[in-house]
């Protein structure tokens, strides 16, 4: 097995991996009759990818890695048709168009996934529905025309295997121009990371082409799915004791406390879109979400205790109201 096919089955079985540990989490977590688009969009994103794969692999083990590119007029011409290396370039340029349309599918799919994901983590944010659906409309039309470039930009079809004579390089599908700068500016668009896919070249930029297209497409996958695995991970390491989260608990000022006035708190920017909402975590499914806030914001600690601003409203109780805090428990003080 060559070094790329390796590479490729390992990136593979990881995302498998990974893909495997977000369904798990959701089944732990929400249960399988509450899945919800993403999570079925997710498991058609691991078929896709293992489809990809091999596309990749046969390119360079049943084709040799070539197509019909990097060859003069005079290489076409002297090719037989009934030779292995017209079959194998042939075969390879095939190989080539399923591969650009399975690598643009999975590619989408990931988005959609994220953007369903994202339109979750937003419910009951009013401003940001408009947004999520820009971005149902943006990768749906872009995913139509990286499609039609793929699948049209050659006419006739068989164009795209076309030896002699040469069909051009919109007709090459292993390195035409159109495929790649259509698929990075659209790409870009909407998932600035793939800004930096490599133009393919040489007499083997067939193989060259999949090795980079199942590299993108394995850290697309991982950052597609960590958002989904990691409630489970809070929970699992919540349960340990390691720490816990406490929203709308109070916490009364034990006597004899003091405060130093050298530990100011300092002023912390926020994003102005972060000022009229806070996270909540939804305890059914131990989701994180983005609500709108309905509490006034709390009084700016001054120093020491009962020094507040012309603008505070201390409780007449003496207690703080904590919307969200964390607290460590020591492990020799358990004991």
């Amino acid at each position: 097995m060559s070094d790329f096919a390796r590479e490729a089955f390992t990136l593979l079985g990881l995302a498998i991996i990974i893909i495997g540990l977000r369904t798990a989490a959701r089944w732990y977590m929400v249960g399988p009759r509450n899945f919800q688009a993403d999570d079925y969009l997710m498991l058609l994103a691991c078929v896709v990818y293992g489809l990809e794969t091999a596309a990749a692999y046969i390119v360079g083990a049943w084709f040799d890695g070539l197509a019909n590119n990097s060859m003069t007029d005079e290489q076409r011409a002297s090719i037989s048709p009934h030779s292995k290396e017209y079959h194998l370039r042939v075969g390879g340029s095939k190989v080539q168009v399923t591969g650009w349309s399975l690598y643009t599918l999975l590619l989408w799919l990931l988005k959609t996934c994220l953007a369903i994901f994202y339109s979750r983590l937003t419910m009951g944010l009013f401003n940001m529905r408009i947004r999520i659906h820009l971005a149902y409309v943006l990768i749906g039309s872009t995913y139509i025309a990286t499609v039609c470039s793929i699948l049209f930009g050659c006419h006739p079809m068989h164009k795209n295997w076309q030896i002699y004579p040469d069909p051009g390089n919109v007709c090459q599908p292993a390195v035409s121009k159109i495929d790649i700068y259509v698929t990075v500016i659209l790409n870009v668009s909407t998932d600035i990371y793939l800004i930096s896919i490599p133009t393919p070249a040489g007499p083997n930029g067939a193989e060259a082409a999949g090795s980079w297209a199942c590299r993108e497409t394995f850290v697309a996958v991982v950052i597609g799915n960590v958002p989904m695995i990691y409630p489970l991970l809070r929970r699992l390491v919540r349960r340990q004791g390691l720490f816990s989260i406490s929203n709308g608990d109070s916490y009364e000022l034990s006597e004899g406390f003091t405060a130093s006035s050298s530990s100011k708190r300092k002023k912390k920017f926020r994003h102005p879109l972060s000022l009229p909402t806070e996270i909540q975590w939804n305890t059914a499914s131990d989701e994180q979400m983005i609500l709108p806030s309905s509490h006034q914001p709390l009084p700016t600690y001054k120093g020491d205790v009962g020094d507040w601003d012309t603008s505070s409203h201390p409780s007449n109780s003496g207690s703080i109201k904590v919307v969200q805090g964390t607290i460590v428990h020591s492990a020799e003080r358990d004991r």
